[in-house]
């Protein structure tokens, strides 16, 4: 190979000393790669940091001032246009209610992991089985677009939520919840 750079391109083994690299250059941290859905995010990221993976630190402080402290709120389907509500019924009929406009649900924001769960409570005779709607699961439920999870700052009656793909507008909420929402100064 020394031989073909001399007789082919004229450069001897001199002219090909690696060049040192400066020793004060920062280096740019490599950026996190997506979370593939196995386990939580918090236990993704900590994966990436260690060879030894080591569960993510929670902040004790937070779960104890928080733990059993709930946001609960009625809530009805949104009212939209598009074609996730269209039927084929006349809707300017008054004796026909559209099937997603009666349903009514209970969501519940758990404030020590900004948890969501959605209960949709039986109605007799509706035809629509009652029972959980979405579980309360390992990870914060995110607002659509975006990776921010939802806060209690984002309920409050009249607040229009998107959960995994289903919109909500929350309608009422009872009095223990006003009550944890005036201690937190919402």
């Amino acid at each position: 190979t020394r031989a073909f750079y001399l007789e082919e391109m004229g450069r001897s083994a001199a002219d090909m000393v690696p060049c040192p690299l400066p020793t004060d250059a920062p280096k740019s941290p490599a950026p996190p790669p997506p979370h593939n859905g196995f386990g939580s995010e918090a236990d993704s990221l900590r994966n990436c940091h260690s060879l030894i993976p080591r569960p993510p630190k929670h902040d004790f402080r937070h779960w104890e001032a928080n733990d059993g402290k709930t946001l609960r709120f009625t809530a009805r389907f949104e009212r939209s246009t598009g074609s996730v509500t269209q039927c084929s019924y006349d809707r300017s009929s008054p004796s026909v209610i559209h099937p997603r406009d009666e349903r009514r649900f209970v969501v519940t924001l758990y404030l020590v992991d900004n948890t969501v769960s959605v209960y949709e409570p039986p109605v007799r005779n509706s035809g629509i089985v009652g029972g959980k709607f979405l579980e309360r699961t390992l990870e914060p439920v995110r607002k659509p677009n975006s990776r921010a999870p939802y806060t209690a700052r984002d309920f409050y009656v009249g607040a229009a939520l998107t959960i995994h793909s289903h919109g909500f507008t929350l309608l009422t909420t009872d009095s223990s919840s006003e009550h944890t929402m005036a201690e937190l100064g919402l």
